[in-house]
């Protein structure tokens, strides 16, 4: 398959998955606009300032804590007491990398779009030789709307804007 005939699959691949993600983007919206108008308050057609239901936005606030506090940490176990020293060794040198690679505060932004627009989204990857964990806004990721798992669907889009600079 040549390049060109390639980018015309993806890009009707592409098509299909943003026509018919429209559903799932006005959701994000109104969820947006309901964590704003909780969080700062919105000016209605007056000009008065409409005042957010503080027990909805102390509730995100708590969910959102709560969620921060289960930062999911690895703990390794030797399988014969010969090992343990090793699994600690392990332990350690996981918990490291995952300080050295600020997951804290990556998962605290999944966390946030989790609780703010109902899913978050995350890659791993090797950059240099170290190990990064990048959040990202699910408003800018298309998945496969034929499927449930992401795992099983044919593709994935990150959608991202930028200047001619970039290129």
């Amino acid at each position: 398959m040549n390049s060109e005939v390639a980018q015309a699959r993806l890009l009707a691949l592409y098509r299909e998955f943003y026509d018919e993600s429209r559903v799932l983007r006005e959701k994000y919206a109104r969820n947006q606009e309901l964590y704003l108008d909780q969080a700062l308050g919105r000016r209605g057609g007056g000009e008065r300032l409409r005042t957010g239901t503080p027990v909805l936005y102390a509730t995100y606030r708590q969910e959102l804590a709560d969620a921060v506090e289960m930062l999911p940490e690895a703990v390794f176990l030797a399988r014969r007491r010969e090992d343990e020293a090793r699994a600690e060794r392990m332990t350690a040198l996981y918990r490291a990398v995952m300080e050295r690679m600020g997951f804290e505060q990556t998962y605290i932004r999944l966390c946030e779009y989790r609780a703010r627009l109902g899913v978050g989204y995350c890659e791993t990857m090797v950059v240099e030789g170290e190990p990064q964990v990048v959040a990202y806004d699910p408003r800018a990721v298309l998945v496969d709307p034929a499927t449930e798992e992401l795992q099983e669907g044919r593709a994935v889009f990150k959608v991202s804007y930028h200047t001619m600079d970039y290129y």
